[in-house]
This record gives C-alpha cells, structure tokens and sequence, in this order.
C-alpha cells in the first residue's frame, strides 16, 4: 500500500467521524411514557411508577430476565421503575438510540400469565398504534358519555399472539375479555376489537 493512499483514506476516515458530535454517538437519554404522544401521556397521568424491588419475588425473577435481554439488544431504560397498569401488568418505556442519532420509543410490557411472567416489547410501529388507540378510546368515551375504564380497557391480560415481519401483529385480551389487535407496519398502524 502506497503512503499516499494511506493518507488520504486515513483523512477521509478522521474527518467522516468528526462530522459526528459525540452527543448524537453517547447519546443515554431514558424516554418517558408521556414522551409517546397524548394518548400514553394521558395514561401516564392516571398510573403511578412503582420501584422493581417492591414487586414478588416472582416480578423480580422475570424483570431480571428481562433487563438482561434488553440490555444485550442495546435498549436505554430505567430498570428501576416500572408502570403499573394492573397488578399482573406492567409496562416499561425503553429508547434504542441509532448511530445517526434517530431514537426509537418502544415499550414492555410484562404480563403475568398462568401463574408465571413473560414480557413482550412493542416495535416503535405498535407503540404508535397502541398510542393513538388510547388516544382515540379516551375521545370516545368522553364524547359518548360511555362508562368504561380506560385503563381497564387497554390493559391486557393474556396475549394471544406475537410475530413479527412485513407486517407485525400483537394480538391480546383485555380485562373485559375483547380481543385486541395491533397490527403494524412501516405505512400504517390499525387496531381491531372483537
């Protein structure tokens, strides 16, 4: 290899990472429910945070498995605090910072199901969905005068199906035994109750 070569790519290389600010490459920054748009914020506003280490045994063994997993794929969260949507469901904002800088909002959800825990993450195209979907219930109810529970509605209890591809699908039931499906992709986020 000539010297000449040598420089000129090891020019091109310092000065490509020095357009990069370290800011965007260090970037830890915990994301927050309500930082998902109105309709988690408004869920935000009606739970409370609980601290892991106040939870069964039981949480604790499943939130370990789950703070292990998630930080081998490189997701920023505060493991020290979940979200109560029940007291068989939880849910945790996690972040996944690019190398470009775009930040991702995903969730967890940990469900307790047949005795034992499991945790499920919500790809950005769900949260979105699921997002606007407490959006819009929250509208509706207000605007139809309905007495249901928002909460209640929302909070699931037994997933039925999980899978990811062109188009994911996060299928649960929730607390009034309706049977909710996410389904995303990069063009659209619909969201079907029966």
């Amino acid at each position: 290899m000539n010297r000449r070569n040598f420089l000129t790519t090891g020019a091109l290389g310092l000065s490509s990472v020095s357009i990069l600010p370290a800011s965007i490459i260090s970037n830890k920054q915990i994301v927050s429910l309500a930082d998902f748009g109105k309709g988690f914020y408004s869920l935000y506003k009606r739970t409370n945070q609980i601290y892991v280490k106040s939870l069964s045994g039981t949480f604790l063994k499943a939130h370990k498995k789950m703070v292990m997993n998630l930080n081998n794929k490189g997701y920023v969260f505060n493991e020290m605090e979940v979200i109560g949507l029940s007291q068989n469901c939880f849910i945790l904002p996690l972040n996944k910072t690019s190398i470009l800088g775009y930040k991702s909002k995903e969730l967890a959800l940990i469900i307790k199901e047949q005795g034992s825990f499991s945790h499920y993450i919500l790809n950005q195209y769900h949260s979105m969905g699921f997002n606007k979907f407490i959006e819009d219930l929250d509208e509706n109810i207000k605007f139809l005068k309905l007495d249901i529970n928002v909460l209640e509605f929302i909070t699931p209890v037994k997933v039925n199906k999980e899978s990811f591809g062109r188009v994911s699908i996060f299928a649960f039931e929730n607390t009034y035994k309706n049977n909710i499906i996410l389904k995303s992709s990069s063009k659209n986020q619909l969201v079907s109750i029966s």
